[in-house]
C-alpha cells in the first residue's frame, strides 16, 4: 500500500472510530468503487477490520465497469471481507447482494470525460440510482448516501457565496456541462421523492473539488492537470485568465465527511462536504503547485496562459465555488482539517511516485 494513502487511512480511523463501529458485521456496497473516491471509501472500512481483529468485519462490495481502466490497488487488496465486481449498476444490483449500507457514486466526474459521453452520463446517473433506490425501498436498506455534486449550484451570484444547501442554483439546462449538472439535479429530486413517498433513508452528498492520492494524473481536473504537466514538462498552462475561484478539499477530509453523512446524516437532506477556506484563484493554485514542485526538489515550473482549442472550454464554468459547511458541522460535527498547502504537497508527492499514465 502506498505510504501516503496508509497515513490517510490511519488518520481517518481516528476521526471515524465511533461511526465505523456501527458498520461492524454489516455489508457496505460501493458503486463507482474503482474511482478516486471509491478507493478511499473501500480501503477505510477494510483498514478498520485490520485494526479491530476481534470485531465482526465490515464486508465491502465494490462495483465498477472500469470504463477508464482497472486501477492496480483493487487487485492488491486481500481478504474475504472484500469483493470487487466488474458490474454495470445501470442493470440493477448484483445477484444475491442485499447490502445494509450503500455509497452510490458511479458516474463520470471529470468535465473532460462527461462532455465526451454526455448521453452515457445522463443515463448512467438516472438508471443506476433508480435501481439502488428501488432496492432500498424493497429491502429496508439502513442508509444510502448518493453522490450528487456542487455542480448543481451552477454559477452562484456573489451574495450566495459561501453557498448554502438552500440555494437553488443558476444552471444551464442546454450548455456543454448540462449532461452532468442537470442529471445530478434530477437525481436529487428522485432521492428526495423516494424519501418522502417511501421513507427510503437516502442522504445527498454535494462534494466540493476533491483531490489527493488516487486522483489519476490524466483525469482532466485542474489539480491533476497542474501536477501532471509540472512533472512532465515543467510547465503549467492556464486556459483561462486565472481569476475563477475555488476551495479545494483534500481526500481525507472529504471521505470523513462522506462516512459521517452515510451514518449520521438526516434522510432526505443534502449536505455540502468540502473546505470553506481559503478560496483561491486558479492562478494562485498554479503558483502553489509550482512552489510545491520546487520544495520537493523538482525543476522550476513555469506558469503561462493560453487559449483552449475547445471553443466551449469555459462555457458555463462557474466563477466562484465555495461551500457553507454550517449544516454538516451542526448535524454531525464535520470539520476539514488539512491545509491546502499540505494537501497539494501530499498529492504532488504521490504523483511523483506514479507512472504518468495514471
Amino acid at each position: 500500500m502506498n505510504a501516503l494513502v496508509k497515513q490517510d487511512l490511519e488518520r481517518a480511523l481516528v476521526r471515524l472510530e465511533e461511526p465505523l463501529q456501527r458498520l461492524s458485521g454489516q455489508t457496505l456496497y460501493i458503486t463507482g468503487g474503482g474511482g478516486f473516491l471509491g478507493m478511499y471509501l473501500t480501503l477505510i472500512p477494510l483498514f478498520w477490520n485490520e485494526n479491530h481483529p476481534t470485531q465482526k468485519p465490515i464486508k465491502v462490495v465494490s462495483a465498477d465497469i472500469f470504463k477508464l481502466g482497472r486501477p492496480r490497488w483493487i487487485d492488491e487488496v486481500k481478504g474475504s471481507a472484500f469483493t470487487a465486481l466488474t458490474f454495470d449498476t445501470n442493470t440493477g444490483l448484483p445477484k444475491d447482494l442485499n447490502p445494509d449500507y450503500v455509497f452510490h457514486g458511479s458516474s463520470f466526474a471529470s468535465p473532460i470525460v462527461y462532455r465526451q459521453y454526455p448521453i452515457e452520463t445522463i443515463y448512467g446517473n438516472i438508471w443506476g440510482l433508480s435501481h439502488i433506490l428501488e432496492h432500498a425501498r424493497k429491502n429496508q436498506v439502513k442508509s444510502v448516501a448518493y453522490f450528487s455534486s456542487s455542480e448543481i449550484y451552477g454559477d452562484p451570484p456573489a451574495e450566495e457565496i459561501p453557498t448554502k444547501e438552500t440555494y437553488r442554483g443558476n444552471v444551464s439546462c442546454t450548455g456543454p456541462r448540462a449532461c452532468y449538472d442537470e442529471a445530478k439535479r434530477l437525481c436529487e429530486a428522485l432521492c428526495t421523492s423516494y424519501f418522502f413517498q417511501h421513507q427510503v433513508a437516502v442522504k445527498l452528498i454535494r462534494p466540493f473539488n476533491n483531490y489527493g492520492p488516487g486522483l489519476r494524473l490524466n483525469d482532466g481536473r485542474v489539480l491533476a492537470d497542474f501536477v501532471r504537466t509540472s512533472l512532465t514538462d515543467g510547465k503549467i498552462v492556464l486556459l483561462s485568465d486565472g481569476s475563477p475561484m475555488r476551495t479545494f478539499c483534500y481526500v481525507l477530509d472529504a471521505v470523513v465527511g462522506y462516512f459521517q453523512v452515510l451514518l449520521s446524516g438526516r434522510p432526505g437532506e443534502p449536505y455540502n462536504i468540502g473546505t470553506a477556506k481559503p478560496e483561491i484563484s486558479m492562478r494562485e493554485v498554479a503558483d502553489l503547485v509550482a512552489a510545491t514542485a520546487t520544495k520537493l526538489g523538482r525543476r522550476k515550473v513555469q506558469v503561462s496562459f493560453a487559449n483552449s482549442s475547445d471553443a466551449h472550454y469555459l462555457t458555463d464554468n462557474p466563477q466562484r465555488r465555495c461551500p457553507d459547511l454550517t449544516k454538516a458541522k451542526t448535524d454531525f460535527g464535520y470539520e476539514a482539517e488539512v491545509a491546502v498547502e499540505d494537501g497539494i504537497a501530499r498529492y504532488f508527492q504521490w504523483g511523483m511516485e506514479q507512472s504518468l499514465d495514471v
